[in-house]
């Protein structure tokens, strides 16, 4: 029991001398630590134990502090006494524990780097036959063939267009970029986070219910760091929702609300206590178990709104589930110069366009010859860049369809080259690639403004592409000057 308590213990604890003086020496020290500082001062002052140790107390307020302690035997008043010097070192032990989140994070980031690059080579590995799958029950379910041969194919289709869906999701959440803003459709953002989470969702028995406004208007914002903010709501809400009864109902709703556009998230999980609601955005702060969470994601969350001049809270009573909202101010778009003319309907081109298609896959290049001989056109095919290069300098062609990434010369390398040996000929370039999550891939589609398609081809906007860029080469090819 304490017999001396000095001014600065006293501090430290919050109790006055007369409180400590009789209290039990181990009564201020947290349940779950008392143990082990009993053995650790036990061995310590048989000389088995010469460092400090550390562990939580509990001062007369009720805040748990770390100290460190180191122990010692002496005569006191004619008796035996141990001596205990402490030391409050909470704001130490928070420093490192940040530092520690922070390396975690800092881990994570570089993991989720290294995946996003593998995440772009699997993606074109899987993209370039799905192009082909897609592409050829797509030309057989025109032809004249029985009903159930065709209903056959349109689930070969939907299928593959679905596994499509997925790897598309996939490097949009696995991209890295930088921020930046765009004119994006909220209402689209969410719909991809629910889609990529559907599965897990499903299997988890958790409800989804949406009630996304069909009017809703547009906003600048950076739709990269929306999705982030919206995954870690979803995610948080199925945590809480399984953990709570293993089930969950989700309701997902936008609208406007005057300048604002409003997306909410309504789950029946366990909910947030009064006194932790206000504390949720905070860094460092989670109420998940230890090792379910680093309390870092709803602060970032936080930055990323506040980032975008918008807000966002949550609403909730303990067992009565959570509701989390984000607020952002609607902003008109800018209308370009030009964009009605790129985005009003193509006339048909006259058939009897020249066509060369350059990719290394097979499949792709059978189905692109046969897809576009059926619209009329005259079709070459090339598996290399650099035997296209050579049919280039003695041929000439009404449009290029030019995959980015191929064996030896890149795509790339390619239009480099075109650029320099005939520069009216890029303007007849289109490129098409199994992904585009490469940083130098996107900044030269940004910088030339090359038009892109993405595999598996979308075959009407293949069709509606095409058609744009050889009207508008046509025009430039014909107009003095």
């Amino acid at each position: 029991k304490f017999q001396l308590a000095n001014p600065q213990f006293q501090k430290l604890t919050g109790y006055t001398e007369d409180e400590l003086l009789g209290m039990d020496s181990l009564a201020l020290v947290l349940d779950e630590d008392r143990d082990m500082v009993r053995e650790k001062a036990v061995k310590m002052l048989k000389g088995e134990h010469s460092f400090p140790y550390q562990f939580r107390v509990v001062n007369k307020a009720g805040e748990t502090r770390w100290v460190m302690e180191t122990v010692t035997s002496i005569q006191y008043r004619g008796r035996r006494a141990i001596l205990g010097n402490y030391m409050d070192i909470t704001e130490r032990r928070q420093a490192e524990e940040k530092e520690k989140l922070l390396q975690e994070e800092l881990n994570l980031t570089s993991r989720l780097a290294s995946i996003g690059q593998m995440a772009s080579g699997v993606a074109h590995e899987i993209n370039n036959p799905l192009t082909g799958v897609i592409g050829f029950s797509h030309l057989m379910m025109s032809r004249d063939i029985p009903n159930d041969m065709k209903q056959d194919l349109q689930v070969i289709n939907s299928e593959a267009k679905r596994v499509a869906k997925i790897v598309e999701n996939l490097l949009t959440f696995a991209r890295q970029r930088k921020p930046g803003r765009e004119y994006v459709d909220i209402n689209s953002i969410v719909a991809r986070v629910l889609e990529l989470r559907s599965y897990e969702m499903k299997v988890n028995n958790i409800e989804v219910e949406t009630q996304l406004a069909p009017d809703l208007p547009y906003t600048m914002a950076d739709a990269d760091q929306l999705q982030q903010v919206f995954l870690n709501i979803v995610l948080n809400a199925e945590h809480f929702m399984t953990t709570a009864h293993n089930k969950g109902k989700l309701l997902v709703k936008t609208e406007r609300i005057d300048d604002n556009i409003r997306a909410s998230f309504t789950d029946d999980g366990s909910g947030i206590s009064k006194e932790n609601l206000n504390k949720i955005f905070n860094p460092f702060f989670t109420t998940k178990e230890v090792g379910s969470g680093t309390g870092l994601g709803l602060s970032i969350c936080h930055g990323i709104i506040t980032q975008h001049k918008g807000r966002i809270y949550a609403q909730s009573e303990l067992d009565q589930g959570a509701t989390f909202v984000v607020e952002l101010p609607i902003v008109d778009e800018p209308t370009p110069a030009g964009q009605a003319e790129v985005t009003k309907d193509e006339p048909e081109k006259p058939k009897g366009a020249k066509i060369l298609v350059v990719d290394d896959e097979p499949a792709v290049l059978a189905f692109l010859r046969r897809l576009l001989t059926e619209w009329g056109h005259s079709v070459e095919t090339m598996n290399s860049a650099n035997a296209a290069l050579d049919r280039i300098k003695t041929e000439r062609y009404s449009l290029i369809l030019l995959d980015i990434k191929l064996p030896g010369m890149s795509g790339v390398e390619l239009y480099r080259h075109i650029e320099a040996i005939a520069p009216a000929l890029t303007r007849r370039v289109i490129f098409i690639t199994g992904d585009i999550m490469e940083t130098a891939t996107r900044d030269f589609l940004d910088r030339t403004k090359v038009p892109h398609i993405t595999k598996p081809l979308d075959i009407e906007l293949l069709k509606k592409t095409i058609n744009h860029n050889l009207n508008q080469t046509h025009v430039a090819a014909t107009t003095p000057g």
